[in-house]
């Protein structure tokens, strides 16, 4: 097998990354459809505007879609609101985070992400990073707002990766009804998901999750720029060949907040399907490396796989109507805690148990007082006596 030089594989995967790595591929947006939740979705930044509900939905767009959904979240929760018995009692949040398209990704770029252990400026790892910390603010301002209500994620593409990220650093606990990923560039063999209907290999590794182990790998290959590339290139083929060291891969993808909990595995669904150059890129990447292919002819290949998501989850359908009707079975969660926090109407109870222990304590005085002798020179109406107060008559 022909393999390209050293320098130009940094090329090669630019040009992969910048039209590949989730931001070329996905379709245009549609308006969100009718899906019989009563409360329109808005911004992560207006949520604290909502009441509070028995289940937040939170839906994270893919790379390049305008604010809101995107079409394939949005196809996605037209099916989840289609057979939820709670529509009433559902809030709807869209993460208010950049997406940004890769159109314009940049050799520059692709080597902050490949040789350095800095955060690019800019691009793709900002936007994502981005993503992780405003959806880290919701969730923990919402918490603490509305510590009854269940959550439900859904991530497409770069969205996905924003999901997977933040469950990483904190899995939510009983919060979390449920979390779907789909297409996600993070995905790797040995996540803590579920997978009912991928169709990806086992050993399936994102466009992320690849590029982060093979950043990891040229690291510990040596000091010089040749010595890491050589180490990415033979870590790359070790993908293809499915004989990563798991416990090299594990480390390096959970030191970059890619890992899952195992406690995680029954709630959060993945679907990756075989040939999706986001989720399952260590084909594609071997294919143009060793020149078989060409970037255009993979992306054309790729398109209707990873556009098409939201038809292809039977299973995770499945899964999902369950777990909303088991939540629809629940007691209903406690009061809307007010927005200075503290459960709504709190204080009025204070009250008025203040002012019934002031009438008692008035009462026994008044009694007390009646029944005392009255003082030398002095007549009960002198004394404040009620009741002689009431025989007088104008």
């Amino acid at each position: 097998m022909h393999l390209v030089r050293p320098l130009r594989l940094v090329r090669v995967l630019g040009a992969v990354t910048a039209a590949v790595l989730l931001g070329t591929i996905g379709l245009a947006p549609r308006a969100n459809a009718d899906d019989g939740w009563a409360q329109e979705p808005v911004a992560s930044s207006e949520a604290s505007g909502q009441a509070c509900a028995r289940l937040m939905f939170v839906g994270v767009r893919g790379s390049g879609e305008d604010p809101g959904y995107g079409r394939t979240i949005t196809e996605i929760r037209d099916r989840i609101g289609a057979m939820t018995d709670i529509e009433d009692d559902v809030r709807q949040v869209w993460l208010d985070y950049p997406a940004v398209a890769l159109s314009d990704f940049t050799t520059d770029q692709l080597e902050d992400l490949l040789f350095s252990s800095d955060d690019a400026s800019e691009g793709y790892r900002a936007s994502v990073l981005s993503g992780v910390d405003e959806l880290q603010r919701l969730l923990a301002d919402e918490g603490g707002r509305c510590p009854s209500e269940k959550v439900l994620l859904v991530g497409y593409s770069q969205g996905a990766e924003v999901v997977t990220r933040t469950l990483s650093v904190d899995p939510l606990g009983d919060r979390l009804l449920g979390a779907v990923l789909a297409g996600n560039p993070a995905h790797f063999e040995g996540q803590h998901v579920t997978e009912d209907d991928s169709t990806s290999s086992e050993s399936a590794y994102g466009m992320t999750a690849a590029l982060e182990y093979l950043r990891t790998s040229g690291v510990s290959a040596g000091s010089t720029r040749d010595a890491q590339v050589q180490g990415m290139i033979a870590a790359l083929f070790a993908m293809y060949d499915g004989d990563v060291d798991a416990t090299d891969m594990a480390g390096a993808l959970a030191e970059n907040h890619l890992d899952l909990d195992d406690s995680l595995t029954s709630r959060v669904h993945s679907v990756c399907m075989a040939g999706d150059m986001i989720c399952d890129a260590v084909p594609t990447l071997t294919r143009i490396l060793s020149s078989q292919t060409t970037f255009d002819q993979e992306r054309e290949r790729a398109r209707p796989l990873h556009s098409n998501y939201s038809s292809v989850m039977p299973l995770t359908m499945n899964w999902l109507e369950a777990a909303l009707k088991r939540l629809a079975l629940e007691p209903e969660p406690s009061p809307t805690p007010s927005p200075g926090g503290g459960t709504t109407g709190w204080w009025i109870w204070v009250v008025a148990g203040g002012g019934v222990l002031l009438v008692v304590a008035g009462a026994a005085i008044v009694s007390h007082r009646r029944g005392r002798p009255a003082k030398p020179g002095k007549t009960a109406v002198d004394d404040g006596d009620a009741s002689a107060s009431e025989t007088h008559q104008p």
